[in-house]
């Protein structure tokens, strides 16, 4: 059955908060012109590199639901929808979190230490349901309401989840996407001891260097997206506001090591090859494909080498990049934050570069995008993420009417 005969749903609508700003205008202008957004920081006294959110002073505004509201308000109101529309059982919600609010729970925990007593909202700012549900109560969606804990890939299967909620008939539009406010010492702690964070701590900006010889590790970041996905049928009625469609999917598990993709039988490359036949498409229908690319010396091998075996001989046409170089390692938003900054390339048919790649590894050898980005027609774009722990998406866009 092709794409058109399954009516895929359409998105909409796009939200994003980063490092960059509180919009997808100033993060997408940020990346197009290669800015970094890393940079060094005191945290409880140690130095650290990352990509942090600034948040207001008030303790009780836990960082990953304001910046999940925030998202959520600019894609809605991209999307053209009213609140009217929005309420009701017709409509859910799969904006997900891989931790939880991790400032609230890190910070409250010291408190209860040393005497204090938890805030009667305690797990309502800590649970990793939170976000979704908090953005689900204030807009008046009373639809299905779930999150989807995939590590990095948490985004990315928010928005495949929702694929299915719509294509099932049992939602019109849905709110997709994901948030993570991890900038705190224990998490740092944790990705430090497990080897995968740069060092350079003299070079913020150039710290993180996806597919490069150099390359050392990422740089957390924060942020949170929310994307608008709607039925055909719905999105019919207004093809100017569709930035794409999402005809192709494909979700699985690489459960070889906690932080490492298999060495030998990476799930990445026959996943890209599902979700391209999902979408009825192949490889030489391929434009883009926006890589997980987090930097880290074995997992960039592993990923160049199962992109190469589901592109074939359209390896060396089809252009390459990672955004991790330029916004940070979002973690659990990674994914998704990555795929809204693909549809704006799909729609400004604009191909951004990787920041810092300025030696390619032989071994991490695919047609990369470095310098200055490229700009060329684009209508099909591939989608890779990869979490720790094994989880795997890939999702396939195809553009619709949206211009810039």
């Amino acid at each position: 059955m092709s794409p058109a005969e399954r009516h895929p749903p359409a998105i909409t609508g796009v939200g994003l908060v980063t490092a960059f700003g509180p919009s997808a205008a100033v993060t997408w202008s940020a990346v197009r012109t290669g800015r970094s957004a890393v940079r060094t920081i005191e945290l409880d006294g140690t130095r650290v590199l990352a990509a942090s959110v600034p948040t207001d002073d008030d303790p009780a505004r836990e960082p990953n639901i304001v910046m999940a509201l925030d998202a959520a308000h600019e894609a809605v109101t991209d999307a053209g929808i009213t609140p009217r529309e929005l309420a009701g059982t017709h409509t859910g919600c799969t904006l997900s979190s891989s931790k939880g609010g991790m400032k609230s729970f890190f910070r409250l925990h010291r408190a209860f230490l040393e005497g204090e007593a938890l805030p009667a909202d305690f797990w309502q700012r800590v649970s990793a349901a939170s976000p979704g549900r908090v953005v689900a109560r204030e807009l008046g969606i009373t639809g299905p309401v779930v999150n989807y804990a995939a590590a990095c890939a948490t985004g990315i299967h928010a928005v495949i989840a929702a694929v299915g909620l719509i294509t099932s008939g049992k939602a019109e539009v849905v709110l997709a996407g994901a948030t993570d406010a991890s900038v705190v010492q224990p998490i740092i702690a944790a990705f430090d001891r497990m080897g995968v964070l740069s060092r350079r701590y003299d070079d913020p900006e150039g710290a993180c260097r996806p597919f490069d010889r150099t390359r050392d590790g990422f740089a957390v970041g924060e942020g949170a997206v929310v994307l608008v996905l709607e039925s055909a049928r719905r999105a019919r009625e207004k093809p100017e506001r569709v930035y794409a469609h999402v005809t192709g999917s494909a979700w699985g598990t690489d459960a070889y090591d906690v932080t490492r993709l298999s060495t030998r039988h990476s799930e990445i490359g026959p996943l890209i090859g599902r979700a391209l036949a999902d979408a009825g498409r192949s490889a030489a229908e391929v434009d883009y494909v926006n890589a997980h690319g987090t930097g880290t010396v074995a997992n960039d091998r592993i990923e160049s080498a199962a992109i190469r075996d589901a592109l074939g001989e359209e390896t060396r046409r089809v252009p390459v990049s990672s955004l991790k170089g330029a916004i940070g390692h979002l973690l659990g938003a990674a994914g998704g934050t990555e795929l809204a900054l693909t549809l704006l390339a799909l729609r400004d048919g604009f191909v951004p570069p990787t920041r810092n790649l300025n030696d390619p590894d032989p071994e991490c050898e695919l047609n990369h995008v470095v310098g200055t980005g490229i700009e060329r027609e684009l209508k099909l774009a591939v989608k890779v993420a990869a979490g720790f722990g094994g989880h795997v998406g890939v999702v396939v866009v195809e553009r619709g009417g949206r211009r810039g």
